[in-house]
């Protein structure tokens, strides 16, 4: 039987009590560990073994543009599965950078399962 990562979420947003009510349901272990101090976040990206950054255009057409957190995250070794959205396009092809089309959660499932395989 494979055995199943955690799934560690930094930052804070929004979209919490949504996740955590999901995460409740399910048969992951979650952690939340809210917004987080530079050196915390660091810390964080060593323990880590994969980078997942999922995004999306909003409806007004507002979008990424090269988030910071991305490339923080391959310059600590990471490989980053992201949506290719805004900026993040630009990355498309480079090493260590698996993007997928927003939206498309079977193919950044896919990218996730590959990596981490």
């Amino acid at each position: 039987m494979a055995v199943r990562p955690d799934l560690v979420l930094v930052g804070d947003g929004p979209e919490r009590a949504s996740l955590a009510r999901q995460a409740q349901g399910s048969n992951l272990r979650v952690r939340f560990l809210g917004a987080l101090g530079q050196h915390a976040v660091a810390d964080a990206m060593a323990a880590a073994d994969l980078f997942v950054h999922p995004c999306r255009t909003l409806p007004d057409g507002r979008s990424e543009g090269m988030p910071l957190v991305v490339r923080e995250a391959r310059a600590c070794g990471l490989p980053v599965v992201a949506s290719a959205s805004g900026g993040l396009r630009e990355l498309r092809g480079l090493d260590g950078y698996h993007l997928v089309e927003p939206g498309d959660v079977a193919a950044l499932a896919g990218a996730i399962r590959k990596l981490l395989g």
